[in-house]
């Protein structure tokens, strides 16, 4: 531009000034716009991100962000392409315009001119801050992006594909809805197309697994409706079809196995399928697995229960049925002969399936899962004689359960998880000689418990949890020769706690919670032989807590806390062989606390805390055998000590 014409050079600068600042304008306008449209839409913080019922993000977020991510990209390429290019040109020609200007224009003139140049300069910084603003928006949009594509993928694992279809269908429409009035110009062709595609795509999968099951179905009801019933192809469609909603993980042998054994006839069918089956009820499962397990266990007999052929007994003489026993069915009838269902993984019986067995003698149930037993399940069992349902899950027993047993001489119940005993429940058991109830968790027991049980001779209680007896709790066991209540949470004996039981000969009393014992506590015991209270919290004993136990043998006391024993403890007992005194807090013992054992041939008082030996304190001990007296804090012995047993430690 020439100095000749400076009105025109003026002009074409002042022109092309305010040009820029309205591009520049329209710039800033245009991205306001846009950037205030994608501050409603997407949110600067993921937190507010639309999302699902269930509150995670779901498909369709996925889509709007990178719609709304493809126009600000747009929009930001189209400045940096178009506008900044522009700006560096138009700065350009304004610093060479500036150099002429200052060789051809006045003072005022150059003033006015810079002031303009100044706001060009204003408004082009505003443009450069504007573009900033939107790379960084575009750098949000794409870290919201990568989380929301994290969240979609959790979504796929964790969800089915029909859970997917629903989400997706839901916010498929508000979020179409929302595309439409703020992006009009966005084509809604690709998410349609893709909706239908996941459509068609679960209604593949739906329709391939109602064709396998039916191919199943017809499989099993072709191979097998010649050799069923009516009755029985209705059951097996009912299982069949049952079955396959349910997890039949692990159980898959015996569900096959069953089937295959209902296609043959009640006497055809053959051992390897029954051994096989017998096997498989007998494998250990899981929790759930044993849920199916009984299941098919219970449906599948009652399959074999509707055969029309004769049994004498329909459980253990039907081959379909997976109570089947050759052994069981062969000596039906015969007089002397038991049955051992036990090992089974049986988890409840039939209420009748011991009908028929009236000279039954041992019926054991053992090593089973049993659960429950229905009331008057051994009504007819007159004739039985040892009945063991031990190591099963039995918790209670009904009253009348061992009604009709009238010459049941031992029942074992050991190994429950009984914790209530109603009263009568051995009622009319007046054979009984042997009762075992040990590791359950009873925690009481009335008084009457035990009435009727004249005869009587073996009581198990321990490892429950009773903390206390009931008076008069043994009062009719005048037959009774061992007690074990060991392992429990007593913590006193009462006086005469024992009454009735004079023939009583073994009384064990260990590892209970006992700090105290009344005295007369083990009175009316003339014939008890051994005596065990170790593993209790003894502090002390009364003087005469032993008087009237003249036939005791054997002793027990180790393992409490008795500090000091009064002179004449162990008086009036002519038979002791062996005294156990041992694990206890003893610091001295009078001279004359062994008077009255001369039968004593094991005496150990090791682990005390003994500091002096009385002479003759040993001098009646004319039968002593061996002598424990390590871990005490002895320092010295006598000489005649030493000389009193043939043992000596």
């Amino acid at each position: 531009m020439g100095v000749k014409n400076p009105l025109i050079m003026q002009a074409n600068l002042v022109a092309g000034i305010f040009m820029l600042i309205a591009a520049c304008s329209l710039v800033v306008s245009g991205s306001s716009e846009i950037n205030s449209s994608t501050t409603m839409t997407i949110p600067p913080n993921i937190q507010n991100k639309p999302s699902n019922d269930n509150g995670t993000v779901g498909p369709l977020s996925l889509i709007q962000t990178q719609i709304e991510l493809k126009i600000h990209t747009a929009i930001s390429v189209i400045l940096d392409k178009y506008f900044i290019d522009e700006f560096n040109n138009k700065l350009l020609q304004l610093n060479d315009t500036l150099e002429q200007v200052n060789q051809e224009k006045s003072l005022a003139e150059y003033s006015e001119i810079t002031k303009k140049y100044i706001k060009s300069l204003e408004s082009l910084v505003t443009c450069g801050n504007r573009v900033l603003s939107l790379i960084d928006h575009q750098v949000n949009l794409e870290k919201n992006l990568t989380i929301l594509e994290l969240e979609i993928e959790d979504i796929r694992k964790n969800n089915t594909k029909i859970e997917m279809k629903n989400v997706t269908d839901n916010k498929l429409q508000s979020m179409i809805c929302s595309t439409n009035q703020q992006h009009s110009n966005i084509s809604l062709e690709s998410l349609e197309k893709k909706s239908d595609e996941n459509n068609k795509t679960i209604e593949e999968s739906i329709i391939a697994l109602q064709e396998e099951r039916t191919e199943k179905l017809k499989a099993i009801e072709n191979e097998y409706q010649l050799n069923l019933t009516n009755k029985q192809q209705e059951m097996l469609k009912g299982i069949i079809f049952e079955m396959s909603q349910r997890d039949l993980y692990g159980s898959t042998d015996l569900l096959n196995t069953l089937i295959s054994i209902m296609g043959f006839n009640e006497d055809n069918v053959p051992d390897n399928l029954l051994k096989k089956r017998r096997q498989l009820f007998k494998r250990r499962y899981n929790e759930n697995q044993t849920v199916v397990v009984d299941y098919l266990r219970r449906v599948f007999d009652d399959i074999a229960s509707t055969s029309n052929s004769q049994f004498s007994n329909k459980y253990f003489c039907n081959k379909k049925m997976s109570y089947y026993d050759s052994t069981i069915c062969a000596f039906l009838g015969e007089y002397w002969y038991e049955i051992d269902l036990s090992h089974r993984n049986l988890a409840v019986l039939p209420k009748d399936i011991f009908t028929g067995f009236e000279n039954l003698r041992y019926l054991h149930l053992s090593y089973n899962r049993l659960y429950y037993l229905h009331s008057g399940i051994f009504d007819n069992l007159s004739n039985l004689r040892t009945l063991n349902i031990d190591n099963n899950n039995l918790t209670a027993l009904p009253t009348n359960i061992f009604t009709g047993l009238i010459n049941l001489e031992k029942i074992f119940l050991s190994y429950n998880q009984l914790d209530y005993l109603e009263s009568g429940t051995f009622n009319n058991l007046s054979n009984l000689e042997k009762l075992e109830m040990d590791v359950n968790n009873l925690t009481a027991l009335s008084s009457d418990i035990f009435n009727g049980l004249e005869k009587l001779r073996w009581l198990n209680l321990s490892q429950n949890k009773l903390k206390s007896l009931q008076p008069g709790i043994f009062n009719n066991l005048s037959n009774l020769q061992l007690l074990k209540i060991g392992y429990n949470n007593l913590t006193a004996l009462s006086s005469n706690i024992f009454n009735g039981l004079e023939q009583l000969n073994n009384l064990d009393l260990s590892s209970n919670q006992l700090n105290y014992l009344q005295p007369g506590a083990f009175n009316n015991l003339s014939n008890l032989k051994w005596l065990k209270i170790e593993y209790n919290n003894l502090i002390a004993l009364s003087s005469n807590i032993f008087n009237g136990l003249e036939q005791l043998i054997i002793l027990d006391l180790s393992s409490n806390q008795l500090n000091f024993l009064q002179p004449g403890t162990f008086n009036n007992l002519p038979n002791l062989r062996s005294l156990y005194i041992d694990s206890n807090n003893l610091t001295a013992l009078s001279g004359d606390i062994f008077n009255g054992l001369e039968k004593l041939e094991t005496l150990f008082l090791s682990l005390n805390k003994l500091n002096y030996l009385q002479p003759g304190t040993f001098n009646n001990l004319s039968n002593l055998q061996w002598l424990d007296i390590d871990y005490n804090n002895l320092e010295s012995l006598s000489r005649n000590i030493k000389d009193r047993s043939n043992t000596f430690s």
